[in-house]
């Protein structure tokens, strides 16, 4: 590797910085390329993107959705955003959104190879991490999953944030302590503002503060008042931020301290496992048994831990960058720790979650091989190029092949409930597939092998359209009511209970659960438009109107409702205004059934005339 790092280190800044941009791109994309034709898949994608109103079209009605409304649990408008500007230019379509996330992950490799760079002062070696980071199995889950966007591009913030500071600690002070230029403040004020974005895309980055704490400690930085005060804002944004957090996790359970410090450290040591042994990867590893210290597990996985933090103390003054790196991994890791627990599960972690953390633990390896090479022969050296090469080369077909399980919803679903038997919503995804594949049987067959673990409100929902689509209507109402049964404030339950209800004629207890749908879940659209389709079945149209417009306040592209709109106004006399609403019907939605009839109608009527 010296005479590489001698040919490397003999560019300038820009022959490297193209070079290394051309190698990191076409890595990965012969690495990814096939998942741009992937398709959605069942885990979250239906719930953010496919079935999520706010993301498919840019308004304020949306821009206030995404900004004021959790995905259920996490608050991120930033990253909603980014879905709104992909579907703009490419339509619903997952290939725009894989591109989009192949090209952050490639952002993010670029990112830490820069920071890489800084710490440990070597290209050829902050190649090398940067090129572990692009090609290891960890990641594939963030990268090809659809909504795995929100771990994407929270890390590019945290990484901008995390090197705008270093330039500011570096460049912008004296030993005096006083600023040295106007650049100075710039990179400061870039560096908060990337973090107050990084928050907007998920939470999980709320760490940096203290990261930037191991960075002046790296950097021989003393703690002053002066360096204390500069992280107020930091602090604050995390406090924010985290406060905003915990009202979006307000039903997570209140578990004692000592079972939430031996879940933190299982998962933190089967997490490190995982990078180290890339096999059996996973978006969930769910976890049944009992938790306690009389757990071998448990109890191994908390001595592990004590023993890498007492490992990192004592090498702190001999092999800095190794203690900072395995604080970073640890600290980096935290935030993940909330959420591990889901609706009374126990999973020991997911992938995406070492999404950051797995720099710590790529930047030690890229030291060591720099301390090796250093101590080595130059026959050695090139025996150490190529082992490393066959070594990414090796994690490379690894991620290849781990990322065709992402391909489409059955495959992966599958894959899921074989690696994990006790994961339950693996059961339930795998049921949501096989169902949405028209294959009902083997879907009740899987929701029935979640509901043997608990009685769970969402796999009764969906085991009711399953049934629904099978013809069994009344199954499917005796399970949407099961469902309320365990969560009365199920809102989805909620409207396609009153939906079949409707269809059966029982028309007023339709209304009922349409109504408390709209209580529970204000910002859906869908009870407001059947609220108004009942009232104009009464005839009471202005009332009709009214519920319309509420629809399509929260939905501005829930056609029916405007043509519907235009209908009721019809009725009220408000002609001018009803033509209005049908052609703005029209312009978004040329082939609306309703709005056609209803023009024709007109035109039939002589109300409106076609030609001069």
């Amino acid at each position: 590797m010296r005479s590489v790092q001698h040919i490397i280190d003999s560019w300038s800044t820009k022959q490297w910085t193209s070079a290394s941009a051309i190698l990191l791109f076409a890595l990965g994309f012969l690495l990814y390329g096939r998942t741009l034709s992937y398709a959605f898949v069942e885990l979250d994608d239906p719930l953010l993107i496919l079935e999520n109103a706010a993301v498919q079209s840019f308004s304020w009605v949306h821009l206030k959705t995404i900004f004021t409304t959790y995905d259920p649990e996490l608050y991120i408008p930033l990253t909603f955003l980014s879905y709104q500007f992909d579907i703009a230019i490419g339509g619903l379509h997952p290939f725009l959104i894989h591109l989009h996330n192949l090209l952050q992950h490639i952002l993010n490799t670029g990112l830490f190879g820069v920071l890489a760079y800084m710490l440990l002062k070597s290209r050829s070696v902050a190649l090398f991490a940067a090129l572990l980071f692009l090609v290891h199995p960890i990641h594939v889950e963030a990268v090809v999953w659809a909504t795995g966007r929100k771990d994407l591009l929270s890390t590019t913030l945290f990484l901008l944030s995390l090197l705008t500071y270093i330039r500011y600690a570096r460049h912008g002070w004296q030993h005096h302590g006083e600023p040295e230029g106007s650049a100075a403040p710039v990179w400061y004020f870039l560096s908060i503002i990337c973090f107050l974005f990084g928050l907007l895309s998920k939470v999980s980055i709320i760490s940096l503060p203290v990261v930037l704490f191991l960075i002046d400690w790296l950097e021989g930085r003393k703690i002053t008042r002066r360096s204390i005060l500069e992280k107020i804002p930091y602090f604050a944004l995390a406090l924010i931020f985290g406060i905003i957090a915990l009202f979006g996790k307000i039903d997570a359970p209140d578990l004692p301290l000592l079972t939430r410090i031996l879940v933190s450290a299982k998962s933190f040591i089967f997490s490190m496992e995982k990078i180290v042994i890339p096999t059996g990867l996973s978006p969930m590893y769910a976890y049944a048994g009992s938790i306690s210290l009389r757990s071998g597990d448990f109890l191994l996985s908390l001595l592990l831990v004590i023993a890498v933090i007492s490992a990192a103390y004592m090498v702190r003054k001999r092999w800095k960058i190794c203690a900072f790196s395995v604080a970073f991994t640890m600290i980096t890791f935290l935030p993940s720790f909330g959420n591990l627990i889901k609706n009374g599960d126990y999973y020991l972690t997911a992938d995406r979650y070492a999404y950051i953390p797995s720099m710590g633990l790529f930047m030690i390896v890229a030291f060591l091989l720099m301390q090796a090479e250093k101590r080595i022969s130059s026959l050695a050296r090139r025996g150490t190029l190529f082992i490393a090469i066959l070594f990414l080369l090796f994690l490379s077909i690894l991620s290849y092949k781990q990322s065709t399980v992402w391909s489409d919803s059955e495959t992966l679903s599958r894959y899921v409930t074989q690696i994990s038997p006790n994961a339950r919503l693996g059961h339930l995804w795998y049921g949501n597939a096989l169902r949405d594949a028209g294959k009902i049987d083997e879907a009740l067959a899987e929701y029935n092998v979640a509901l043997s673990f608990k009685d769970d409100a969402q796999v009764y929902y969906d085991r009711a359209l399953a049934y629904e689509l099978n013809g069994e209507t009344d199954a499917a109402v005796a399970d949407h009511e099961k469902a309320l049964e365990l969560s009365p404030a199920y809102a989805l339950a909620h409207i396609n209970l009153g939906r079949l209800l409707y269809q059966r004629g029982e028309k007023e207890d339709a209304r009922k659960h349409f109504v408390a749908a709209a209580e529970e879940s204000p910002y859906l659209a869908m009870p407001f438009y059947n609220l108004g389709v009942l009232e104009g079945e009464r005839k009471q149209f202005d009332r009709a109107a009214e519920f319309y417009r509420q629809a399509l306040g929260r939905d501005p592209d829930l056609h029916d409702a405007r043509a519907n709109l235009a209908i009721a106004l019809l009725e009220l006399g408000k002609t001018a205004e009803a033509m209005d609403q049908l052609k703005e019907t029209l312009r978004r939605d040329p082939p609306n059934a309703t709005a056609r009839g209803v023009l024709q109608e007109l035109i039939e009527q002589g109300i409106v005339r076609i030609g001069p």
